[in-house]
């Protein structure tokens, strides 16, 4: 059994692999973000449209199947190593039924979902982006789970790693025409994100499938279940509708923005949502870790301070990251607007400047909602979470940025202040679930 004492060093030996992907996931996204910048500043603008929805519609499904993580974590924690094999191979046919029924649905919406002086290059660029998800979801979603799972994160960082090394060489290979490449500007970008896509399930694919991973792990038994799909599935439902409700209200958000804001107020904002994705990443992962330390935990019939403490723990961890990266982004806030923008415009700066410190604060707020938020996902409350999110969402943040939005120059500053105000009541929500929820599931485990 694990002491309480322990667990801050279990937490951050799960978790260090998980922001070590992260940090190379950021790292490559601003490189890819920066070739296009470099490329043409239109290129930029249209990116930042168009990334909100790739991003979300891969998030909506990719937390359909890493849910099974969880369910990982809890046969791993019982022994029952033969139900791992079959349950990652549920949501890997779930990942490639995706591509087949999903997209052709998601192609034909495509022309309206993005703002009117996006969409000419936009519609194609998205289109092309789309076709990289089943095989994203498969690679990171269901076999990643069969690792981060059972508590080996090593792997995941690795993979990143070399996915985004390919996404990257090729995206300047055909974004620019080079290495005798014809120049595909946008849609290079995304024809290099699906090359990196598939390069990556081909290699992560023999290694799930290894000879000793089908003995222990029964990797090998690939039957398609209806019954033990949907079982699995039907606690990512709540997840994934929370992702897709928030994510749609978001999107809509930028594309009114995109379409009522000055081009410079516009890139500053891509700036910004850029320093928060940094930021999410690695909260989120730190998220994953603590969910997955609590699953085995659970599994394993641990104590209640020990469950307690993984959240204890997560929290302090992210106020010390989120410290050093936000006070870095504060000090070379002038080189960090200076890597996208190739033509020193000082508008860009002065609106990037009022729009940090809203933008230090949400950071802050959503780091402490993804503890919660994935501690209560390793309890399966899944449904509660849903309700919330997607409740709160409505109230403090889409019918008040509705409001706003609809006066004729409206200020991206306020829509930054309304997600705080989103974040703290949220957070102060999960945290009274957080109280109420722990005597229940220990009673339950027990």
């Amino acid at each position: 059994m694990s002491t309480a004492r322990s667990v801050p060093r279990q937490l951050w030996s799960i978790t260090w692999p998980l922001i070590l992907a992260s940090s190379s996931t950021c790292l490559m996204s601003l490189t890819g973000r920066c070739i296009l910048a470099h490329y043409s500043q239109e290129a930029f603008n249209v990116h930042i449209g168009v990334a909100v929805w790739y991003e979300v519609l891969q998030s909506v499904l990719l937390n359909l199947i890493s849910i099974i993580g969880v369910f990982i974590g809890h046969f791993n924690g019982r022994k029952q190593f033969s139900q791992i094999g079959p349950a990652v191979w549920q949501m890997l046919w779930l990942s490639f039924g995706i591509g087949i029924f999903a997209l052709p649905i998601l192609w034909i919406l495509a022309p309206y979902l993005l703002a009117s002086n996006l969409e000419a290059s936009g519609v194609p660029y998205l289109k092309m982006l789309l076709l990289s998800i089943p095989f994203h979801c498969a690679t990171f979603g269901a076999i990643g789970a069969f690792f981060t799972g059972r508590k080996i994160t090593y792997v995941l960082p690795i993979l990143i790693v070399f996915a985004h090394i390919v996404d990257i060489v090729f995206a300047i290979l055909l974004i620019f025409g080079k290495g005798g490449f014809p120049e595909c500007g946008l849609l290079g970008c995304a024809i290099a994100t699906i090359i990196a896509q598939i390069c990556s399930l081909i290699a992560i694919f023999p290694i799930f499938f290894a000879k000793r991973n089908r003995e222990i792990f029964h990797t090998g038994h690939s039957t398609f279940s209806l019954t033990t799909c949907w079982r699995y599935v039907r606690f990512g439902i709540p997840s994934s509708l929370n992702s897709l409700i928030n994510g749609v209200a978001w999107c809509w958000i930028i594309q009114v923005i995109a379409d009522r804001t000055s081009f410079s107020e516009f890139s500053a904002l891509g700036i910004i949502f850029t320093l928060l994705r940094i930021m999410s990443f690695l909260s989120e992962s730190l998220g994953k870790g603590n969910c997955i330390l609590v699953a085995n935990f659970l599994g394993e019939k641990q104590d209640k301070i020990t469950i307690i403490t993984v959240l204890s723990a997560a929290l302090k961890l992210w106020f010390i990251i989120a410290s050093i990266l936000l006070l870095s982004a504060w000090v070379f806030s002038r080189e960090f607007v200076d890597f996208f923008i190739i033509n020193e415009n000082p508008e860009i700066f002065s609106m990037f400047w009022q729009m940090l410190p809203w933008a230090s604060l949400l950071a802050l707020l959503e780091g402490i909602w993804y503890q919660l938020h994935y501690s209560l996902t390793a309890f399966k409350d899944t449904s509660f979470l849903a309700s919330v999110n997607i409740g709160s969402h409505f109230i403090f943040l889409i019918i008040p940025a509705y409001f706003f939005l609809c006066q004729e120059h409206p200020h991206t500053v306020i829509i930054l202040q309304l997600m705080i105000l989103h974040q703290f009541v949220r957070s102060c929500v999960l945290r009274w679930r957080y109280k109420i929820q722990i005597p229940k599931v220990m009673a339950a485990e027990a």
